[in-house]
């Protein structure tokens, strides 16, 4: 295996790891780093392949436009509102441009290593790449599950006076995002025909972890979505598998399970009505979406400045701080990526990493994350692999006789 690959597959293991960071930089970015100079090499030695379709450059480009708008209305520097991590954008135009090359990593340089991968490697890889995202997120669930059975890890998070577990990430709704989008993933490998003895055991095994970690993080978006995702995946599963006379027997079951449990383990999360401290979070959020609201109001093309969008809702977000220039821009980067897996969902894992895309947009009600390292990446898979199954079965050309 090439240099570059290992460093991207190590990329995509540690991409949850969001509290891991070498020198305030997240153990990720450092492979990723790695990856794109030594892939650069081989491509100038003729051994890796570069294909960038258009839609993956959309988010750069929306960018560098909002960016040039807004340093010449005098914008960069005013005042930061929920955008992102306070660490790494902090109203200067250092914030700014760093807030902005996170973004483009997490897309277009994520996508452009992925689709090299499958491009250069064949379809396989891609697995692989899935196979690595969820390892990681297994790690990071379990070093949640691990620490609040009692267990203590230097690396490890975890939110003592919240109680809520962090696992490997900075924050536990970051921990729960990285478990609700590996939910489809887990149960494609755990009932993978390629998947057989200790490695369907793993898989299931980690599924289940994943689930306790998700309880862990107590995350409201998290334990709504997830459990909504875990129904889809399971109708997803028995569909795949041709097991549709399961379905009724299964639903009825689930059904009284969940009637039979659902009000105890609600009590113990922040879904509970009488959580002040969730009260206290539901109303900020409602103050910031007003605020993002207002602000897209009052500059709807532009935004009102990188640094000073409002809210904890993804497109209000985005729709505060760069308008309908970057909205659009956004709109593409997950639209084409969708309506290629839809296409090509026949295939399981393309299907998988379809529902796994779209648990993480749903999310996105939730919680204003769209620059993590770990957030596109069945998005982008399930496209590369998508691309690569047409090129497969597109007809070859006769070539006519004269």
């Amino acid at each position: 295996m090439k240099l570059s690959s290992s460093l991207i597959l190590l990329a995509a293991t540690t991409s949850t790891w969001t509290g891991i960071k070498v020198l305030e930089i997240t153990l990720c970015d450092v492979l990723l780093a790695g990856a794109l100079i030594v892939g650069f090499f081989e491509y100038l030695a003729r051994s890796r392949t570069f294909s960038i379709p258009f839609w993956i450059l959309s988010l750069p480009i929306a960018l560098m436009v909002v960016f040039a708008v807004h340093a010449l209305s005098g914008r960069l520097t005013t005042s930061v509102v929920a955008i992102d991590s306070p660490a790494t954008n902090d109203g200067s135009i250092s914030g700014v441009i760093v807030h902005c090359v996170r973004f483009v990593i997490a897309t277009s340089i994520i996508g452009v290593l992925i689709r090299s991968e499958v491009v250069t490697h064949g379809s396989l890889r891609g697995k692989s790449l899935m196979q690595a995202l969820m390892l990681g997120s297994f790690g990071s669930s379990l070093v949640a599950v691990l620490a609040e059975l009692g267990l203590s890890f230097d690396a490890a998070n975890y939110q003592i006076e919240s109680e809520r577990a962090s696992g490997l990430a900075f924050h536990p709704n970051s921990l729960a995002l990285a478990t609700v989008i590996s939910i489809p993933l887990l149960g494609y490998f755990s009932l993978s025909s390629n998947s057989r003895g200790w490695k369907k055991f793993f898989w299931r095994f980690a599924l289940i972890v994943n689930l306790f970690a998700l309880f862990y993080a107590d995350s409201r978006g998290g334990l709504v979505v997830g459990f909504i995702v875990l129904i889809a995946t399971g109708l997803f599963l028995m569909l795949s598998k041709r097991r549709m006379h399961w379905i009724p027997p299964v639903a009825l079951l689930a059904s009284l399970l969940v009637a039979s449990v659902a009000g105890p383990v609600i009590s113990n999360t922040r879904l509970a009505a009488s959580d002040a401290g969730a009260a206290q979070s539901s109303a900020g959020r409602s103050q910031f979406l007003s605020d993002g609201l207002d602000q897209f109001a009052s500059s709807p093309l532009f935004g009102v400045g990188l640094a000073s969008g409002s809210s904890v809702v993804v497109p209000v977000v985005l729709a505060a701080s760069g308008g309908l220039v970057l909205v659009v821009a956004y709109a593409i980067f997950v639209a084409v990526p969708l309506r290629q897996m839809w296409a090509s969902r026949n295939d399981s894992l393309i299907a998988a990493c379809l529902i796994s895309a779209i648990a993480f947009l749903a999310m996105g009600i939730f919680n204003n994350s769209f620059a993590e390292r770990f957030d596109y990446w069945a998005l982008l898979c399930g496209a590369s692999l998508a691309s690569a199954t047409r090129l497969v079965k597109r007809p070859v050309p006769k070539r006519s006789i004269s």
